[in-house]
């Protein structure tokens, strides 16, 4: 099973290296390292930018400057959350102003009412190095679609390039499974509340890693229930365990 550990998802029917990628991804949680949940938020985010790599072909809209898609709703898993907190701990009264704003809007209203991501500085994202799943697979062949879709409701659809929406479902179906095989939340939160805990709250991740529901009053991802995430992580936890 080894051999599939630093290679990119192939996408395909056969659950092998997707079983290889959730098994190595539940050691790291279940190590004793204080950082293991940023650590498996890492290699999700390494494995996913190989898979996209292999995968995404053709042209991509997205260039250095384009924010659309930067002052809407973004969830992520709390190990994502860690992991971009680590970058980012300079901003911790702009993400606390945001976290705040975000709140009173919630989700259903975000296209509506936007909030910009605290990251941003002079149209560029603060914590790309370090950036979510969600962030990593926004990639559009269109900008006239993000043009009509994010600054105004949502109406229409995004021109998302092959294989990047494949790419991101498969691994966050592994960090799902792993999070599960390591009795730890799988669940999605409001980017920026999350990430106004996670710099706020002393030892934010070893308290969370030890059972602590320090997240409780942050925002989940209403999209989570009816997310394939739902049905296939615990079919992949399953099949790691056998």
């Amino acid at each position: 099973m080894n051999a599939w550990i630093d290679k990119p998802l192939d996408l395909g029917s056969d659950l092998k290296a997707e079983t290889a990628a959730a098994r190595h991804m539940a050691g790291v949680l279940k190590t004793s390292d204080p950082r293991r949940a940023s650590a498996a938020a890492a290699y999700a985010q390494d494995l996913l930018d190989r898979t996209l790599a292999a995968h995404v072909t053709g042209p991509v809209a997205c260039a250095k400057g384009c924010n659309l898609c930067c002052h809407t709703f973004v969830s992520a898993t709390i190990p994502e959350i860690f992991r971009l907190a680590e970058l980012v701990r300079a901003d911790t009264d702009a993400i606390a102003a945001a976290a705040r704003a975000a709140k009173a809007i919630g989700q259903d209203r975000r296209f509506t009412t936007r909030v910009s991501c605290p990251l941003l500085k002079d149209g560029l994202c603060g914590g790309y190095d370090a950036r979510p799943l969600a962030c990593r697979t926004m990639l559009s062949r269109s900008l006239a679609a993000c043009t009509a879709y994010f600054p105004v409701d949502g109406a229409g659809a995004l021109d998302y390039a092959p294989g990047a929406r494949e790419s991101r479902g498969r691994v966050e179906m592994i960090l799902a499974a792993a999070l599960m095989l390591a009795g730890l939340p799988g669940k999605h939160v409001e980017l920026i509340q999350g990430l106004a805990v996670a710099l706020t709250v002393d030892n934010a991740e070893a308290r969370w890693l030890a059972g602590e529901e320090i997240f409780a009053g942050v925002e989940s991802d209403n999209g989570d229930a009816s997310s394939d995430l739902a049905t296939w992580g615990p079919i992949l936890a399953r099949q790691v365990s056998l």
